[in-house]
């Protein structure tokens, strides 16, 4: 989610300018899992991510006074993750290539709407969708997940990425396409083997919960 930008540039200002210790902690409680979820689509493993985002805000307070022209501090920070992953994926070879996928939230709270006997499909969908998510190039899932779960616009993710927003927009697409493409099959089966109304209506609300996923 993306954060309130008036006050991000207050904590950047009393960082910069008054060396603000407890500004440059509360920067870091705010994006640090998010910018550990991000740089795992890079480095694939939570571990190395988690090491990435620490060396880069050790290297943010430590030329802290550099960020005074900075116009965009979470623009900023995500590109500096994505530079940072990148460099420890040119320099260590990954043996395992491993990609977590977060759950999305919102298929986390519906198991939770319906009767206990659908959690079970809930997992088989959660399933497919993080298949069908690691179909992805690292590019896309990147893209996808700035957009989808942090609320990033074309041209944030655009500046953050070093690409054009059009390139965003088509790798964004694809990546909806690809889960409309392999969600939807399945869905469809659900419904034509409902019967009983109250069976009918979850596999209803459950399109309706994936439609609204994907557009």
């Amino acid at each position: 989610m993306k954060q309130d930008k008036q006050f991000l540039d207050l904590l950047l200002h009393n960082i910069v300018q008054h060396n603000d210790e407890k500004s440059f902690q509360k920067l870091f409680m705010l994006f640090y899992d998010r910018l550990v979820s991000f740089s795992n689509y890079y480095v694939h493993s939570v571990e190395v991510a988690e090491e990435v985002v620490s060396e880069v805000f050790v290297k943010i307070w430590n030329s802290r006074t550099s960020l005074q022209n900075v116009k965009n501090i979470e623009a900023y920070l995500f590109t500096a993750v994505k530079n940072q992953s990148l460099n420890y994926r040119d320099k260590v070879e990954i043996s395992s290539v491993y990609v977590s996928v977060e759950k999305l939230p919102e298929l986390t709270d519906m198991i939770d709407v319906f009767d206990p006997e659908q959690a079970l499909e809930f997992q088989e969908l959660q399933h497919n969708i993080n298949i069908a998510i690691d179909t992805l190039s690292p590019q896309c899932k990147a893209i996808f997940k700035l957009i989808r779960e942090d609320g990033l616009r074309y041209k944030e993710v655009a500046d953050i990425l070093n690409i054009s927003w059009r390139t965003v927009e088509t790798q964004f697409m694809r990546a909806l396409k690809k889960l409309d493409t392999a969600l939807s099959p399945y869905v469809e089966k659900k419904l034509r083997n409902s019967t009983s109304p109250k069976t009918v209506q979850h596999e209803k609300d459950l399109k309706n919960f994936l439609s609204s996923l994907l557009f």
